[in-house]
């Protein structure tokens, strides 16, 4: 292998970061679940934005055809498993520059169904995904300091 030396490591770690930051990036990022058997996916849309899918499905953003709705959210982390595997969260910027708070549910009536929250400034910036139980989780600026709690009623399995 080629010395890079200083210079040329630095140039590499920025564009590692860029990329990560929402550059040029990888197309896809995947998330297995806690116990390897499901596999949730960003992908990059062709006419912009992301999308999440899991197993093969989309689930987020849902495509409104007759309100002709056009989302082009960028997802800004990994999507995090819940620790039983029944859902998945991400954090997402919308193109008017607010962030939101996405749950896909993948087990039990509600499976397939995603639930969003905006998150208010007051509760920026948004990085981390704590999962606090079965249907209740936090969101903050690094691990343990969450800002936002977000809860749902699960349907019984």
């Amino acid at each position: 292998m080629r010395n890079l030396g200083v210079v040329g490591v630095a140039v590499v770690v920025l564009l590692t970061c860029a990329a990560a930051a929402g550059g040029a990036g990888p197309s896809r990022v995947v998330a297995r679940s806690p116990d390897g058997k499901r596999v949730a996916e960003v992908r990059t849309r062709a006419s912009g934005g992301d999308a999440l899918w899991i197993d093969g499905h989309l689930v987020w953003p849902r495509v409104d055809d007759k309100a002709r709705v056009v989302r082009r959210p960028t997802v800004t982390g990994r999507p995090s498993w819940a620790r039983a595997g029944h859902a998945v969260a991400l954090l997402a910027r919308e193109a008017g520059g607010g962030t939101t708070l996405v749950v896909a549910l993948v087990d039990g009536a509600a499976a397939g169904e995603a639930l969003e929250w905006n998150i208010p400034a007051a509760a920026l910036p948004a990085r981390a995904i704590m999962w606090m139980g079965a249907s209740k989780l936090a969101v903050g600026p690094r691990e343990m300091e969450p800002k936002l709690v977000a809860s749902w009623d699960a349907p019984a399995r």
